[in-house]
């Protein structure tokens, strides 16, 4: 149930910021540690990543 929590968060935030990406395929993996992250941390972190890798549309 762990792995579901993570999955379903991940699934939210990409809902969320899927408008400001450019096109293409994503593949994100739920890890646990992801659990006991608060929900701004855990969007904070994968909007940085994202920026770092140029998938934000400017």
């Amino acid at each position: 149930m762990k792995r579901n929590l993570a999955k379903r968060r991940l699934r939210a935030v990409f809902l969320e910021i899927q408008s400001s990406l450019c096109e293409g395929v994503y593949v994100f993996v739920a890890k646990e540690k992801m659990n006991h992250m608060s929900y701004d941390v855990l969007k904070k972190g994968i909007v940085w990543s994202m920026k770092k890798l140029n998938c934000v549309k400017e």
